[in-house]
C-alpha cells in the first residue's frame, strides 16, 4: 500500500467565468502528527495565482501590535500621572516641582472653555430713579399731627376730622398712628372719655404698643385717676424700658400726686437717656423747686436754655425760682424775656402785684 502523503493534495481547481471574484482559499486543517506539531498554527499554503490570503491576518497583526503599544504608552503615563498625585509623593515633592504642578494644573483650568453668563443689567442712576411718593394715609397722618402741635395752628377738632376716613377704613388694624392721634385729638378737646375707650380699642388690637398706654395714662391723668396713670405709665415701661414719653409722662403723674421727689427720679432717667432734651431739664427744675433746692432748679433751668434759648418756660420756672430767692431784678428780666417769647402771664401777674413796672 502506497504511503499517505502529510498533507491531502488539493482538487484541481475549476475554471472561473469572466467577471467572477476569485475563491477564497479554505484553511487547510493539519494532521496530529511528528511533522506538523513545530509548524505555527493558522498557516497557509502560498499560491501562485492569487494573493496570499495570510496578508490580511498579518495587517491585523500589526494593527493589533500598534494598539498594544498604544495602550502601554497610556498606561505608562497614566501611571506617572497617578504616582504624581499621591499624598505620600506630595511631601517629597521640591518647592520648584511642586510650582510645576500649580502651573500645570492653572494651565488645565484655563484651557478649558469660558462659560458665558448673562450680561448684568446696567445699574440705575440714583438721579433717574423715580422719587418715593407717600401714600395718601401717609399724608393725612402728617397733615393731622401738624394740627395737634402747639402753637396758633392747632386745631384738635380738624385734625379729627381728617382722621376719620382712616378710624373707619377696613384697614384701619394696620395703622395704629391713625388711632394714636385720635387719642390726642380728643384730650386736647377735652374728650377724655372717648380717649380712653380708643386707647381700649387699640390695646386690644396691639396688646405690646407702649405708646397706647402712656395715652391712655395721660387721659386717666387728666380725668383725675393719677394711681391708675401710673399703673399705665408702668406697664408702657415694662414695655420699653427707654420710652421718653413714658418716663415723663410718669413724673408728671408723680408730680400731680405731690409726690416732687418721685417726679425729680422720673425727670432724671429721662434726662439719663436723652441729655439734650430741653424739656426734661425744665421738668426737672419745677420738681426741684417744689422741694425748695432752688439753686439746682435755676441750673436745671439754665441748661435748658443753653439746649434752646427761645425756651418760654424755661425762663418763665426761672423767673420763679428767683424770686423765692429774693433776686427781684433777676426774676423781671426773665420774665421780660418770656414775654418777648410769648409767654407773658407772669410778667402780667408780676405788673399786678406792683413788681417789674420798669421798661
Amino acid at each position: 500500500m502506497p504511503a499517505r502523503a502529510a498533507f491531502p493534495v488539493a482538487p484541481p481547481a475549476r475554471p472561473r467565468p469572466p467577471g467572477a471574484r476569485p475563491a477564497r482559499a479554505s484553511m487547510p486543517q493539519p494532521h496530529a502528527n511528528a511533522a506538523n506539531l513545530s509548524a505555527p498554527p493558522y498557516c497557509c499554503v502560498p499560491s501562485p495565482c492569487a494573493p496570499p490570503p495570510c496578508a490580511p491576518l498579518a495587517l491585523l497583526g500589526r494593527l493589533d501590535q500598534l494598539n498594544r503599544l498604544a495602550l502601554l504608552l497610556l498606561l505608562n503615563q497614566r501611571l506617572r500621572f497617578d504616582r504624581l498625585l499621591r499624598l505620600d509623593r506630595l511631601p517629597r515633592l521640591t518647592p520648584l516641582g511642586l510650582l510645576a504642578c500649580l502651573a500645570l494644573l492653572c494651565c488645565a483650568a484655563c484651557a478649558r472653555p469660558a462659560v458665558h453668563s448673562a450680561a448684568p443689567l446696567p445699574a440705575t442712576p440714583a438721579s433717574a430713579a423715580a422719587p418715593a411718593t407717600a401714600s395718601p394715609a401717609a399724608n393725612l397722618l402728617e397733615r393731622a399731627s401738624a394740627l395737634l402741635d402747639e402753637g396758633p395752628g392747632q386745631n384738635p377738632q380738624a385734625a379729627l376730622d381728617l382722621l376719620q376716613p382712616l378710624l373707619t377704613a377696613p384697614q384701619a388694624d394696620d395703622a395704629p398712628g391713625a388711632w394714636l392721634l385720635a387719642v390726642q385729638a380728643l384730650r386736647q378737646l377735652g374728650r377724655l372719655d372717648e380717649a380712653v375707650a380708643q386707647c381700649n380699642r387699640q390695646i386690644l388690637r396691639t396688646p405690646r404698643l407702649a405708646r397706647a398706654f402712656v395715652e391712655r395714662g395721660r387721659a386717666f391723668s387728666a380725668l383725675g385717676h393719677g394711681e391708675r396713670a401710673l399703673e399705665d405709665f408702668e406697664a408702657a415701661l415694662v414695655l420699653e424700658p427707654n420710652d421718653i414719653d413714658a418716663l415723663l409722662a410718669q413724673g408728671d403723674a408723680y408730680f400731680m400726686l405731690e409726690r416732687p421727689q418721685e417726679a425729680e427720679a422720673s425727670y432724671s432717667r429721662a434726662i439719663a437717656l436723652s441729655p439734650a432734651l430741653p424739656l426734661a431739664w425744665i421738668n426737672r427744675g419745677v420738681a426741684r423747686d417744689e422741694q425748695g433746692r432752688f439753686e439746682e432748679a435755676i441750673a436745671d433751668f439754665t441748661q435748658a436754655l443753653a439746649l434752646d434759648p427761645r425756651q418760654a418756660s424755661a425762663l418763665a420756672n426761672r423767673g420763679v425760682s428767683r424770686s423765692q430767692k429774693g433776686d427781684v431784678p433777676g426774676m423781671c428780666a426773665d420774665y421780660a424775656k418770656a414775654c418777648a417769647l410769648g409767654l407773658c402771664r407772669r410778667l402780667r401777674d408780676a405788673q399786678a402785684m406792683d413788681y417789674c413796672l420798669e421798661p
